[in-house]
């Protein structure tokens, strides 16, 4: 099915704390995944999804993404950048990036990765009447405690989000998790906050659903990597390593 979403926006302002004992001296979309920068394996998996433009939502360190890039042009991508002053949180740079919402786009956290691209997300968006505000890739796993969990309805519309537990809270529980990316329509920005940090998750998605306001959940068949953590990041590379990548 043909789809009309070419723009992706990736997150990538953040400090990436939890990878800097492996690699202090690097942005997290620079660390090297298989000797690759992850930025690299990104944008391969966003061509292989129809996108043409990726707006770089850039905070931490953003100089260093700025010279890769200019440095190696990504044939038949147009690379654009949103660089914040002071840290925003996710939905405080999707705020800043908002010129770039003109039309429903792609938005990915900077440590986000499905390998096979992004079609299961942005098909059952583009299909979907009435459109959804927001429409968010979601996979399944045994425990959630680590990342929190999504309850959907029969028609995959979202109906609420539990929070993730502290280590030893309570017993592994299956359910679907966010896949940390989204197609955002430009009617969620009246729900970001006009100024100050905002994380899209904990502060835009609840209150979209306290307005009675549609979030479909996509539930993708891929794997789902967060490499932002040292064990995600090995995870990553033993799986591209297994698949011949």
């Amino acid at each position: 099915m043909a789809h009309s979403i070419d723009t992706a926006l990736i997150l990538a302002g953040g400090f990436g704390t939890r990878l800097r004992g492996l690699f202090p001296d690097l942005p997290k979309v620079l660390a090297p995944i298989l000797s690759r920068p992850f930025l690299e394996w990104q944008i391969h998996s966003l061509r292989h999804s129809g996108i043409r433009r990726l707006v770089l939502c850039l905070g931490h360190r953003a100089t260093a993404v700025l010279d890769y890039v200019h440095a190696r042009p990504a044939d038949g991508l147009a690379i654009e950048f949103s660089i914040e002053s002071e840290p925003l949180g996710t939905a405080g740079a999707i705020r800043l990036a908002a010129p770039w919402l003109s039309a429903p786009a792609l938005v990915l956290n900077g440590d986000t990765f499905l390998p096979s691209g992004y079609l299961e997300l942005i098909q059952p968006h583009v299909a979907a009447q009435p459109a959804p505000l927001a429409t968010m890739a979601l996979s399944r796993m045994d425990d959630t405690r680590r990342y929190g969990s999504v309850r959907l309805s029969p028609e995959s519309s979202v109906l609420s989000f539990h929070e993730k537990s502290t280590a030893g809270a309570a017993l592994p529980s299956p359910g679907l998790v966010s896949a940390g990316a989204y197609v955002l329509d430009r009617s969620i920005l009246p729900f970001i906050a006009p100024s100050g940090p905002s994380s899209i998750e904990s502060d835009v998605f609840p209150a979209i659903l306290a307005a009675g306001a549609r979030i479909l959940g996509a539930t993708t068949s891929q794997p789902f990597f967060d490499m932002g953590t040292p064990e995600g990041h090995h995870s990553l590379e033993r799986f591209l390593q297994d698949h011949g990548q």
